[in-house]
């Protein structure tokens, strides 16, 4: 499965989906990974950490959007984030 993790922008949330360490778990189990570059930035992890944990970085949202079969996010879509949704894509939150 490909899993993507896009940068939240809900107001005060600095938060990300998966930690490096997770997704380190989630390679090891055989699953793509794709980050929205700076995703991380506000929980303290860099993107040097996520790709390092073999995430592939994607410039924006649109590639991590458009590339994932599930996309894990810490809060519920809003805004644009909305339109980028396809249907039978998966959505964690």
């Amino acid at each position: 499965m490909i899993i993507g993790l896009p940068k939240e922008i809900k107001d005060h949330e600095y938060r990300v989906g998966a930690t490096p360490t997770g997704v380190q778990a989630l390679v090891d189990a055989g699953h793509r990974v794709l980050v929205e570059r700076g995703a991380g930035e506000g929980s303290g992890f860099e993107d040097a950490e996520y790709a390092g944990a073999g995430a592939t970085l994607g410039d924006g949202p649109e590639p991590v959007f458009g590339g994932a079969d599930l996309i894990c996010k810490v809060k519920e879509p809003i805004g644009p984030e909305i339109g980028r949704l396809r249907p039978g894509q998966i959505l964690f939150t």
